[in-house]
């Protein structure tokens, strides 16, 4: 097994990783991170609670962002709030050595008006339930024009399509979502179960979907990282 030292990450992060204690990349990070840096493709994983997926996805995340540049660069997505704290305080310590990066993170049951002045104030990354992200696109509070990644956590889960269908009874977000230009898509999950309702989704909704056999092909090899 490598190091992170050996997978191609920026200085600062590794830096970061050194103080928090992570020396050595689980099976899904030291398969998913080499992965991630070298290929626009769209992924899928699947890997157990506890494997250490926010890292697997993350820190790629992190190397491509740029600090100086203060629009929406990716987007993470997430099924409940305490998930969403959770990656986002995550990526504050993979990127504590970033000077300028932000992320933060936005969900229900807590003040919209406040999290709408923390993305206003300018950040990198976006954390959200998909319910309060809705609402903040119907408000216009936030842009998402300029994103690069999306990453849907837990990307089986029934969530997503219940906001979808309560909060966007049109269908132009997942219009939207299919005529994006995003650079790549990530889907984690945590069965295999979910892992095939992320592979449907992920071809249903990649940006070319002639591509989505290529897709099936290269996930199934990439979603036995337990």
């Amino acid at each position: 097994m490598s190091s992170f030292d050996a997978l191609g990450l920026r200085a600062e992060i590794l830096r970061s990783l050194q103080e928090i204690g992570f020396t050595t990349p689980t099976p899904v990070q030291e398969q998913a991170i080499p992965l991630l840096l070298s290929t626009e493709k769209d992924v899928v994983a699947l890997a157990q609670t506890g494997t250490g997926k926010t890292a697997a996805f993350g820190l790629p995340l992190l190397q491509y962002v740029d600090p100086n540049d203060r629009s929406v660069q990716a987007l993470v997505l997430a099924p409940t709030r305490e998930l969403c704290v959770q990656i986002t305080k995550d990526l504050e310590r993979f990127s504590s050595h970033m000077k300028g990066t932000r992320a933060v993170a936005v969900y229900g049951g807590a003040s919209i008006r406040d999290q709408i002045r923390e993305i206003q104030r300018g950040v990198q990354i976006v954390v959200a339930t998909p319910g309060r992200l809705l609402d903040m696109l119907g408000r216009k509070s936030v842009d998402l024009g300029a994103v690069d990644v999306v990453v849907l956590e837990e990307a089986g889960w029934e969530r997503l399509e219940q906001a979808l269908r309560d909060g966007d009874p049109t269908g132009e977000v997942q219009d939207a979502w299919v005529a994006r230009e995003y650079v790549r898509d990530i889907y984690l999950a945590d069965t295999l179960y979910d892992a095939t309702v992320a592979l449907d989704r992920a071809t249903a909704w990649c940006r070319d979907p002639a591509s989505g056999p290529e897709l099936r092909t290269l996930a199934k090899t990439l979603t036995r990282w337990r």
